[in-house]
């Protein structure tokens, strides 16, 4: 629509992604990069931080995957035909609820594992249970506008219908029993 909006996405995208990573190897205690390709001579360039040096030796390749992610969003969300397509994943820090059972004895908590709308990753190797720890695939789900209705005042409220065609699959706490036996 806006194309320097598609512009500003992508650079945020990309900008977002070298932050995070500098930051990941920064807690990993990675705190500057020195070129390996430099000469060990005494002149050789002083070190860089890993943000300036992971821009500078990734950057072109995290654009392009930006510009892919960003087209596939808009693949997704395409409405020509009122139709959509919608990522599913579940957020292990959404808990909907603040009662203590969700929390579990781990001191683990998340939103808690329903059968209907996920499927557990580890669930052929026993008994699921517990909240989700992470999402391991994404699912799928499919949303149609099927109409309108008048709403209060003038205001028209759309009505969608919402299918999910393939559930996403999780990581419970009952992966901690698989991996103890």
């Amino acid at each position: 629509m806006y194309p320097s909006l598609t512009e500003y996405s992508i650079i945020e995208l990309t900008d977002t992604i070298l932050r995070w990573s500098s930051d990941i190897f920064l807690i990993a205690g990675c705190l500057t990069y020195e070129s390996t390709t430099s000469s060990s001579s005494s002149s050789s360039l002083p070190a860089t931080s890993p943000n300036t040096s992971l821009r500078s030796r990734f950057g072109d390749h995290i654009r392009r995957f930006s510009k892919s992610v960003i087209h596939l969003a808009k693949i997704l969300r395409e409405e020509i035909l009122s139709t959509s397509f919608e990522l599913i994943a579940i957020d292990p820090n959404d808990c909907k609820s603040s009662s203590s059972s969700t929390a579990s004895s781990n001191g683990l908590s998340g939103p808690p594992f329903h059968e209907r709308t996920m499927i557990d990753a580890f669930g052929e190797y026993g008994h699921s249970h517990g909240c989700v720890l992470a999402t391991m695939e994404l699912g799928l789900r499919c949303v149609t506008r099927i109409g309108t209705r008048e709403g209060v005042g003038s205001e028209e409220e759309v009505l969608l219908e919402q299918r999910v065609l393939l559930m996403p699959k999780v990581v419970l706490e009952s992966v901690l029993d698989v991996l103890d036996q």
